[in-house]
């Protein structure tokens, strides 16, 4: 099935759709490896509606009653719209959440982390509770088995 036809799929199912904002493909293979629903790139090839910046959660909980398509929310950590949970938004009858910029945020955190460590420290290995193992970014990325094809063609 396509991406579009199993994204309409998705909207014709009463759960609410889970979606975080990947800015590369890096970000967007954690996504998937994670089991997200969707990966927020752009564009969805799909009708929903999304309205620009709800300021209060009254808005949040009106726009669900007066607008009758598919809608699409952002929560945006330090954007104007209030935070709310997927349970609340869903219950409030958003169908797509998407949180656009987290990954993000979170990314540059964890590089200041690694800048501070080389300049405090000198080196840049940080515990593995604060970054991943060189080995678990070779298998989100499926390195072995691009690594293992180059070997079998050389020796073709």
């Amino acid at each position: 099935m396509n991406t579009t036809r199993r994204f309409r799929q998705l909207l014709n199912e009463p759960a609410i759709i889970r979606s975080l904002g990947a800015h590369d493909v890096f970000t967007a293979r954690l996504i998937e490896a994670a089991g997200l629903e969707t990966v927020f790139l752009g564009g969805f090839g799909a009708n929903v509606c999304f309205i620009e910046a709800p300021q209060s959660r009254q808005e949040l909980e009106r726009i669900p009653r007066e607008v009758r398509h598919p809608l699409l929310v952002n929560m945006l950590t330090g954007g104007v719209t209030p935070i709310l949970t997927v349970e609340e938004l869903e219950r409030l009858g958003y169908k797509i959440v998407v949180c656009p910029i987290e990954t993000l945020l979170a990314a540059g955190k964890a590089i200041q982390r690694v800048i501070g460590a080389l300049l405090t420290r000198g080196r840049t290995d940080l515990p593995p509770t604060e970054m991943m193992t060189f080995a678990e970014v070779k298998q989100l990325l499926g390195l072995d088995t691009v690594l293992g094809l180059r070997d079998r063609l050389e020796k073709h």
